[in-house]
């Protein structure tokens, strides 16, 4: 996704200075107004760098426009701070646009932005990304603009595609930097919000609609992506003691899920180590790091070392994990279970079971996916029995 952002990514260049913009349609572009808004009240085109060609690109709209000469352009430049540029080239990419916004629940998602800036050396502007997680939406004033955090918006990224990571979708356009020397994050505004409402730039959103519906690329990397981050969730019966054997309960569960669930999606393993043992807390690190997410089933009434073991790996590794036992944890397991939450600053999920019931847990847990599944793991295909 990175890849084909870039490849829809351009520098510009006027007399009110340098900065990005992106194709939305074939020869269509947008950028930020105050770049272009010098150029625009004199009447210049501005230049555009495509695959190290320079080209002349026609401002068709700027929104809202300049004020006239004398008066300075204003900064900050009100909202939406859009330009529709246009130029006689349709070999390229094109991004795909989020009507979505972006998740601020459980960890705010995080988006990656693409363009020219002279950060490493100065008037040379260079292809850059750089990531931030969105702070939110800033109601109020003259439109809604998204605080982004975490990242460092240097000179030049105005106009930058900003692509949302939860969906691999262009959400926003760079507008302004909230410090151009530290990792402070920028502002941004929705481009599908923005374009809605500005009845002049609303024919673009047809025009990309109508751009993927014949070039497929943007989907059939949105669906490569996908494939290879397919996260597995991790079924794990944690022996007690030395007890190889799995009783009835246990038995018919397993073989349920086995039987219910796609091996690529579900990974059902028996898992003992010795308690107390330093190689073996290595080997279960290791273990850890190949899980993306864990269901810890507890065979007996009480949660054994070896399930205090996984359990302080899974909040070590940030692996979400969700412990089901058969009986409600005594005083001192839930107390080192809260031991575990706090030195890790972590939450673990309880549950229990009853007779029959454990599958049909398990199973609501896999089905509603209750476990936070995390994006950024990837699973990778091989089965670690420790025995």
């Amino acid at each position: 996704m990175h890849k084909l952002l870039a490849e829809c990514t351009v520098r510009i260049s006027s007399v009110g200075g340098s900065g990005t913009a992106f194709f939305v349609a074939p020869g269509q572009l947008i950028t930020c107004a105050h770049v272009v808004a010098e150029a625009f009240r004199q009447g210049e085109d501005v230049t555009v760098e495509v695959v190290d060609a320079r080209h002349l690109a026609s401002i068709k709209f700027v929104c809202p426009p300049p004020p006239a000469k004398p008066a300075q352009i204003p900064s900050p430049y009100p909202w939406p701070d859009l330009a529709w540029l246009e130029i006689d080239y349709r070999h390229h990419s094109c991004v795909q646009l989020d009507t979505q916004e972006p998740s601020l629940a459980n960890g705010a998602d995080e988006g990656w932005a693409y363009g020219f800036v002279d950060r490493f050396d100065s008037k040379i502007f260079r292809g850059s990304f750089a990531s931030f997680k969105f702070e939110g939406p800033t109601e109020g004033g003259d439109g809604r603009r998204w605080t982004l955090k975490a990242g460092q918006a240097s000179p030049g990224l105005s106009g930058a595609p900003l692509l949302n990571a939860a969906t691999n979708k262009v959400f926003g356009l760079l507008t302004r930097t909230r410090d151009a020397t530290a990792d402070l994050g920028a502002w941004a505004v929705h481009v599908v919000e923005a374009l809605n409402q500005t009845p002049e730039l609303a024919p673009l959103l047809d025009m990309n609609r109508l751009f993927h519906l014949g070039d497929r690329a943007w989907d059939s990397a949105l669906a490569r992506v996908a494939d290879a981050s397919k996260v597995k969730s991790h079924v794990i019966w944690v022996n007690s003691g030395d007890v190889k054997a799995a009783d009835s309960t246990m038995r018919s569960a397993v073989e349920y899920l086995k039987n219910n669930w796609p091996p690529n999606e579900v990974d059902v393993v028996q898992v003992r180590f010795t308690p107390g043992d330093t190689a073996d807390m290595e080997s279960i690190d290791r273990y850890m790091a190949n899980v993306t997410t864990a269901i810890l089933i507890v065979d007996t009434d009480k949660p054994s070392a070896s399930c205090l073991q996984l359990a302080e790996a899974a909040a070590r590794n940030r692996v979400p994990a969700v412990v089901i036992s058969e009986m409600d944890l005594d005083w001192s397991t839930k107390n080192r279970f809260e031991e575990i939450e706090s030195d890790y600053v972590y939450q673990f999920d309880f549950d229990r079971f009853e007779n029959g019931d454990l599958a049909r847990i398990v199973s609501a847990y896999l089905t509603r996916k209750t476990i936070e599944m995390d994006r950024k793991m990837r699973y990778t295909a091989h089965r670690t029995d420790f025995m």
